[in-house]
C-alpha cells in the first residue's frame, strides 16, 4: 500500500530535486512515478476523494487524475529500470540515472507517456463510483467528452512509498492541467460529495474545515494557483 511521508518540500526546480534525492546515501534505488492531474476549475484549486485511501478507512483529497499510462517501456529499460506497475509510468530506478528521467520530461512530455488526463477525467467522472458517497457517477460520458483542458506547470516531489517489506524512495511528477469548463457542468461536478474545492487557507494546514485530511499533490498546485 502506497503510504506517504514527506521529505522536504514540493519543487518545479529540477537541481533542487535531484538535490534532495541523492542526498541519501544509503537509497541506491529511486521509485518514479509520473501523473497528469487537474489543479483547478476557474483558478479554484479542486480535490476528490482518494477512492486507495479508503482502503484504509480514511478520507483524504487528492488531485483529480492519477498515474500516466506508459506505452513504450524502452527507454526506461535502458536505464535499469525495473519492477513497472502494470501499464502505468511506475517503475524503480536506480538513483544515478534519475537525471536522464528529469531531462526526458523537459521541456516536453515525449510521445511515450501519455500526455493528457482525459483517460482519468473519464473514469474519475463518469465510470467509477465511491461506495457510500454516490450512487451515481457525476457526470454522463457526453459530459465529461465535452471538458477541455490545458497544461499548467509540473511539480516535482519526494517521499517514502511504503512496499510490502520496506519504505522505497520516491520521486514524484506531477503534470498539471486546469480544467475548461461551462457552467452547468460545473455546477453538477460541485454538487457531487467526492469534489471540494480547497482554499488557501485550507492548504496552509494541510486538511479541510471538516478535517479530511489533503493530499501533498493538492498542496502543490494551490502554490501556484493561489500564489
Amino acid at each position: 500500500m502506497a503510504i506517504k511521508n514527506f521529505l522536504k518540500m514540493h519543487t518545479n526546480d529540477t537541481n533542487k530535486i535531484l538535490d534532495e534525492l541523492t542526498s541519501f546515501p544509503n537509497e541506491g534505488i529511486v521509485r518514479v512515478s509520473i501523473s497528469n492531474l487537474i489543479s483547478d476549475i476557474r483558478w479554484e484549486v479542486v480535490s476528490i476523494i482518494n477512492k486507495r485511501s479508503l482502503n484504509l478507512w480514511k478520507r483524504r483529497l487528492s488531485s483529480i487524475g492519477w498515474s500516466a499510462e506508459l506505452y513504450d517501456k524502452e527507454f526506461f529499460l535502458n536505464l535499469w529500470a525495473f519492477d513497472f506497475e502494470k501499464n502505468d509510468s511506475k517503475f524503480k530506478i536506480p538513483v544515478e540515472n534519475v537525471q536522464s528521467v528529469l531531462e526526458l520530461i523537459r521541456p516536453k512530455i515525449p510521445d511515450f507517456i501519455e500526455s493528457w488526463p482525459d483517460r482519468e477525467l473519464r473514469e474519475e467522472l463518469s465510470e467509477e463510483i465511491l461506495t457510500w458517497f454516490q450512487e451515481t457517477p457525476i457526470l454522463t460520458d457526453d459530459e465529461v467528452s465535452k471538458l477541455t483542458t490545458f497544461y499548467t506547470w509540473t511539480m516535482f516531489d519526494s517521499g517514502y512509498w511504503m512496499s510490502k517489506t520496506r519504505p522505497i524512495l520516491s520521486l514524484y511528477i506531477w503534470r498539471y492541467f486546469s480544467l475548461n469548463w461551462n457552467k452547468e457542468i460545473l455546477k453538477k461536478i460541485f454538487k457531487s460529495n467526492i469534489i471540494h474545492k480547497i482554499s488557501l487557507k485550507e492548504c496552509e494546514v494541510g486538511k479541510t474545515t471538516k478535517w479530511i485530511y489533503i493530499w501533498s499533490n493538492v498542496i502543490a498546485a494551490s502554490d501556484l494557483i493561489y500564489e
